[in-house]
């Protein structure tokens, strides 16, 4: 994209506002998604992505996910694996 916004700058072409600069940039990401290229066997991006990427597309879900942290006790083991209490080694090294 930066290759097409330098060639128009070097031709000296001059947007009149956003809403221009966003419709040319709409345009021609359309046109390089719809282009055949030798380097697809002749597909275009957008075939291949319909083709073999969206099949395998799975919808987010509706909650985000969180982790749940388990607290460890001071008696507890120490999750470093140590055989010692958490109290004993990783808590001090707090």
């Amino acid at each position: 994209m930066q290759t097409i916004l330098d060639a128009f700058i070097g031709r000296n072409i001059s947007f009149k506002d956003m809403n221009q600069v966003n419709e040319v940039i709409r345009l021609v990401t359309d046109l390089s998604n719809n282009i055949r290229l030798w380097e697809n066997n002749g597909y275009t991006p957008k075939e291949i992505f319909e083709k073999f990427e969206m099949p395998n597309l799975k919808p987010l879900p509706d909650k985000p996910f969180s982790v749940k942290k388990n607290k460890i006790g001071r008696n507890d083991p120490c999750p470093c694996g140590s055989g010692k209490k958490y109290k004993k080694c990783c808590l001090g090294k707090e």
